[in-house]
């Protein structure tokens, strides 16, 4: 059973759907797959429509395995009622986490915790991940389940907001964004900056990685409020052979 992802949001059963294919299943027609079936509709239907939780139900009760595409997809879309029956039948919840960091969304980072989804895995971490999209509540979350917040790269926060604000610069040059942070605009220019927010909430827990880097790279690039933030939590202006130093008096 071919499913049609322009089907109207509004007049689709999802549930009819999902009853059509484990039916389908059962009676041994053409497609007899559930966990192609599965991987097709949080695939499909879910995207489209916001709804499905019955019809991954159904199909999981049918036999249907759970996918890691069907766990990337559900927590890419914020699917929690999925991501439960999806955990519930014995799926790898750890790139799914991953995907949840990278969305922001806290509905998906707190039920893939609760499930058992390891935060302080190796390589391009689930931390790494949120730091880098600057969603502090999802920093903060993992933190509290043992992530190694303390010791994460300041460098890689400090660059987010140098690619952040070279692209506002590029794509809105009618805010008239200068060297500093756009956040420092003021009035109606005013823009709230979350990579800022996140150099600022990796210093408040103690954090001190690469921090002289990350003075050297804020002053090259012209970030006075970072540069005055990372000197208040103990930046050696005269570290990295004197190039922070002189990153600083460029910067005068």
């Amino acid at each position: 059973m071919a499913i049609d992802p322009s089907i109207d949001r509004v007049d689709v059963s999802v549930e009819a759907v999902g009853a059509d294919l484990v039916n389908n299943f059962r009676g041994g027609g053409s497609d007899t797959d559930p966990t192609g079936n599965l991987r097709m509709f949080v695939e499909t239907i879910v995207r489209y429509t916001g709804r499905g939780s019955q019809v991954v139900k159904v199909l999981v009760e049918a036999g249907a395995e759970s996918s890691l595409r069907s766990f990337l997809d559900a927590a890419r879309h914020g699917h929690v009622d999925i991501l439960k029956i999806l955990i519930g039948a014995g799926g790898d919840a750890q790139m799914a986490l991953r995907e949840g960091c990278y969305s922001g969304s806290m509905d998906v980072v707190t039920r893939l915790l609760e499930a058992g989804a390891d935060a302080s895995a190796s390589g391009w971490s689930c931390l790494n991940t949120a730091i880098h999209e600057s969603h502090v509540e999802v920093v903060e979350a993992l933190r509290d389940v043992g992530a190694p917040v303390e010791t994460a790269s300041l460098v890689l926060a400090t660059n987010r907001v140098v690619q952040v604000c070279r692209l506002g610069k590029k794509y809105f040059p009618r805010l008239r964004i200068g060297m500093d942070c756009h956040c420092q605009l003021s009035g109606d220019q005013a823009l709230h900056c979350p990579q800022k927010d996140m150099v600022e909430f990796l210093l408040s827990v103690g954090n001190r990685t690469g921090i002289n880097e990350a003075l050297r790279v804020a002053a090259e690039n012209g970030f006075r409020d970072i540069v005055k933030m990372l000197m208040v939590a103990g930046a050696d202006i005269h570290a990295d052979g004197g190039a922070v130093l002189q990153a600083l008096q460029a910067l005068q």
